[in-house]
């Protein structure tokens, strides 16, 4: 079923609506090259000749004879002299108009004249005899009436309008209309209006002019009628697409579209493209509802949208806005013929013959008018020379150069058909604007340049500046005048953002007009299709979003390049869809969206989910006041890999919990412990563990949980206390090892047997040795010793030394033999102490009984003896 495509293209402002949108136009292959010398040439102009004024130079006796030999080389011949004074001051020429470069150059490279220059045709201004041209403020705003002196069209000149028709029989019409077109509504061969919307445009376009009757029309051209728009002013896109198309193979040039819809339409822009692959200027109405968004056809790049404004230049309430408009023109209270005979208008009010109506409609059949007188003053010109002429020939209104609501200004048909380029003018044409442009896309930029002056030109070079940065670059070998060349530029922009673009057609020697060498724009980068989630497994549900598509367009979804299913954009170009992820390798995956226009594309991440092997390690009976040593082991797919203990707990048997901590160890292995309190509730315990293990293509988990039990003691285990470092000791079972806090177990000497030591505990009874306990004598005080352990000190009694080994007699734990050999001098003292002691007693008092006898003798001596003491 085809799209209804709203093409009563509203001329009155509450009534009718037309819209259009016009972006940078890009060159297109197969577009003349002739030479747009004409150009600069005057009314008499024809297209293939042109006369001339040569200004004698007086510097050169011979110089007329040299350049009648000039004009002559090129087939032209000189046919009048200017004289003053008795003196040849110019002479007039009719040469080939493919020339006049050529001429221009040589005789000014000679020194042989002042100036080269068009002749021109001067008169009266020209007012025409329509009774109701008075009526008509838009051809005097755009100065018309001024262009009509310099040229009021050529027939040659062929403006299809594609509208609701056109009554040909109409007595202000008829004189300029071809019957060339088609009624594609009702499949006829004469496409008589019966709307009246399109006979209001023609008359705008090509009322008779100086006919004295009704109105005066712009241009008088040859207008054809292509009725595509039916008596309500509504059409269907297939015929809108077959009448443009058939106009341009009738040969029209020109093709004027006061019609349109908010909806893009892939067929009418294929329309679009044909008339412009073929050299045709499409021009079209921008639409009616004061908004910015884009309207079609007159959105489409290759089309000319024509705004409205009122008879005080200030835009009309009811217009479109926005980048896209190029121009601007009359269309308020547009006075212009009607059907005469009754037709739909008529039963709205509206009268037969002639009547006022506003809108862009009336807005583009002004723009496109111009455009044919441009075509018929210079008929050489290249499609793209007139699209330009008629921006540079436009009255700049509001803010100073393009903007939004004038585009580049009010058109101005005297302008448009007098004032010729410069020597050297460099025109930035146009450029591919991209519908929509997201991270990591290299974005290619079709710049279009247009050599708009009168030389050619060589080595232009054209540059792409992104944020103030020059990113690419290109050179235009060659560019001959009124000429366009394409270059290509690209970006690889990384980052989602705005940024601000800037095509720059540097200036050629000799430019010095070079506003139009530079156009400015910013852009926004940003992904078109987003997904939530952006990982996850197969099966999972996976939702895309898309902006920016064509709107209310069918959008084709598929994944890894698997179609899924068709999603519909709405008004805006948004749309959602929602799949489940299909089997698929784990990694990435690119899911696409595409309308046939916009694609869109984002990346999945395809997880495995395959479960974390996970084994722990705790034994099977541990005791209390324990320290339980805990192992877990993580795998994925048999090998080892280093995962993400996630939760350790130890479930006790009331019901409580505690924490474990783990440690890594090694890949994929991790150690932990846990001290069991003394007292710790005997029975079964439970160890669970959960961990994750995760890449950017896995996503997997595990968990595990092992059982053990608490007895409160070791009776039957055959313990044996085998080591002791700090507070931790080690205890040999029948089970196996264990550790165990000593403080937590309180445990005490019971007895000595020999080396053997028992101790009790709240295990119960453990056996060690006395190397194990660290026992050690420390003193030795007359007959009692002193015993230091790891578990404290005691006293005993020695009984006996032998060599270095004392043997100890300690209350109520039994006899043990100890090593003194750190205490040998004490043990020394400790065997002969009480026989010392009497010994030294006696001493003295012999040596006191001694010294007595002596004294007495030294009495009666006369010579004193030495006295020797006994040893002691």
């Amino acid at each position: 079923m085809f799209k209804r495509f709203a093409v009563f293209v509203l001329i009155i402002v509450s009534v009718f609506s037309c819209v259009g949108n016009v972006l940078g136009a890009a060159d297109s292959s197969g577009l003349s090259s002739s030479s747009v010398t004409g150009a600069h040439l005057g009314a008499s102009f024809d297209g293939a000749t042109s006369r001339i004024v040569l200004g004698v130079s007086n510097r050169h006796p011979d110089v007329c004879s040299d350049l009648t030999g000039l004009v002559s080389q090129t087939g032209g011949r000189v046919v009048d002299t200017v004289s003053a004074g008795g003196q040849v001051v110019a002479l007039v020429a009719d040469v080939p108009s493919s020339s006049y470069s050529m001429i221009q150059k040589v005789a000014e490279a000679g020194g042989l004249v002042r100036y080269v220059e068009p002749a021109l045709w001067f008169k009266a201004q020209f007012t025409p005899n329509d009774p109701y041209f008075v009526y008509q403020w838009g051809p005097k705003k755009i100065k018309a009436d001024l262009a009509w002196d310099v040229t009021t069209g050529n027939s040659s000149i062929l403006v299809a309008i594609i509208d609701t028709g056109i009554d040909y029989t109409h007595p202000d019409l008829v004189g300029n209309y071809v019957a060339l077109g088609h009624d594609w509504v009702h499949n006829s061969t004469e496409p008589l209006d019966d709307n009246g919307h399109g006979t209001h445009v023609a008359g705008i376009i090509a009322a008779t002019l100086n006919n004295a009757v009704g109105i005066a029309g712009i241009a008088q051209v040859h207008i054809m009628a292509e009725k595509a728009l039916n008596a309500t002013g509504w059409g269907e896109d297939v015929d809108l697409a077959e009448a443009m198309i058939h106009a341009v193979d009738e040969g029209a040039k020109i093709l004027s579209n006061s019609w349109g819809s908010d909806s893009y339409s892939f067929l009418i822009h294929d329309a679009v493209q044909y008339a412009y692959d073929h050299g045709a200027l499409v021009l079209a109405a921008a639409g009616n509802f004061d908004s910015s968004a884009p309207f079609y056809p007159a959105a489409y790049p290759e089309v000319v949208s024509v705004t409205a404004t009122d008879g005080l230049d200030y835009p009309a309430s009811f217009s479109n806005w926005g980048n896209w408009i190029e121009v601007s023109a009359p269309g308020v209270n547009i006075y212009s013929t009607m059907p005469t005979y009754p037709v739909t208008l008529n039963s709205e009010g509206y009268h037969m013959s002639y009547d006022y109506v506003s809108g862009t409609s009336m807005a583009c059949p002004h723009a496109s008018a111009v455009a044919a007188l441009i075509w018929s003053r210079f008929p050489n010109a290249s499609r793209d020379w007139v699209r330009e002429q008629l921006r540079q020939s436009a009255d700049d209104l509001g803010p100073a150069g393009f903007d939004m609501y004038y585009g580049y200004g009010r058109i101005n048909a005297y302008k448009a058909v007098s004032e010729t380029p410069a020597g050297h003018d460099i025109v930035l044409y146009s450029y591919d604007r991209p519908r929509s442009i997201q991270p990591g896309d290299t974005v290619v930029f079709n710049v279009t340049v247009l050599n708009f002056g009168l030389n050619n030109e060589n080595n232009v070079l054209v540059d792409l500046i992104v944020d103030g940065i020059t990113t690419d670059h290109s050179v235009i070998g060659s560019l001959p005048s009124g000429t366009v060349s394409n270059v290509t530029l690209r970006w690889h922009p990384q980052e989602e953002g705005m940024y601000n673009v800037t095509f720059y057609a540097q200036p050629v020697p000799g430019e010095t007009a070079t506003d139009n060498n530079v156009v400015s724009t910013m852009f926004s980068v940003h992904f078109l299709v987003t997904l939530n989630p952006s990982s996850g497994p197969v099966g999972a549900l996976l939702n895309v979003s898309g902006t920016d598509f064509t709107p209310l367009s069918m959008v084709a979804v598929s994944f890894n390049d698997l179609y899924i299913g068709y999603a519909t954009t709405d008004s805006s170009g948004n749309f959602t869809f929602t799949f489940n992820v299909p089997v698929s390798v784990a990694g990435t995956q690119v899911v696409k969206a595409y309308d046939g226009y916009v694609n869109g594309k984002a990346n999945f991440t395809v997880v495995d989910v395959t479960p974390l092997g996970l084994q722990l390690d705790c034994g099977t009976v541990h005791f209390s006041g324990e320290i339980v040593t805990f192992y877990a082991q993580t795998t994925f797919k048999g090998q080892p890999v280093d995962a993400t203990i996630t939760e350790t707990l130890l479930y006790k048997p009331d019901g409580t919990t505690g924490t474990v901590s783990l440690q890594q160890v090694a890949t994929g292995l991790y150690k932990g412990s846990y001290s069991l309190p003394s007292e710790a509730e005997a029975g079964s315990y439970a160890l669970t563990v959960a961990a994750t293990y995760e890449t950017d293509t896995v996503v997997s988990n595990g968990a595990s949980f092992k059982s053990f039990l608490v007895s409160p003691t070791l009776s039957g285990w055959n313990a044996m206390l085998v080591g002791l470092n700090g507070t931790v000791g080690t205890i040999r079972t029948d089970l196996g090892l264990l550790q165990v806090q000593f403080d937590e177990i309180n445990a005490s000497l019971a007895s000595f047997s020999g080396n053997v030591v028992t101790l009790n505990s709240t295990l119960g009874t453990i056996q060690t040795d006395l190397h194990t306990i660290k026992l050690e004598v420390t003193a030795i005080n007359g007959t009692t010793a002193t015993i230091q352990t790891v578990l404290g000190a005691v006293n005993g009694t020695v009984t006996s030394i032998n060599n270095q080994t004392a043997t100890i007699l300690v209350p109520e734990l039994g006899q043990v033999q100890a090593d003194i050999s750190g205490l040998k001098q004490t043990s020394v003292d400790w065997t002969v102490l009480q026989y010392v002691t009497v010994a030294v007693a006696a001493t003295a008092a012999v040596s006191a009984v001694v010294s007595v006898v002596m004294l007495k003798r030294r009495k009666t001596a006369s010579v004193e003896q030495d006295v020797h003491r006994p040893p002691s």
